[in-house]
């Protein structure tokens, strides 16, 4: 089975989640939650349901 890709974490998910206090919450998931859900946000298809997605989650 290959790898699952890698997906970095955006600035704007990072800046929802520093502004929410939810850094060290997301930081104490495992890698693999972590790449999952900035996977699940990212393949969105429009920027307006990246940004929502992010303020739900985050």
């Amino acid at each position: 089975m290959p790898p699952r890709p890698r997906h970095p974490i955006p600035d704007f998910i990072r800046d929802v989640l520093n502004a929410r206090g939810l850094m060290p919450a997301y930081e104490a998931r495992p890698p693999y939650q972590r790449n999952d859900y900035i996977g699940w946000i990212t393949r969105a298809k429009l920027e307006a349901t990246r940004q929502k997605a992010a303020c739900i989650c985050g």
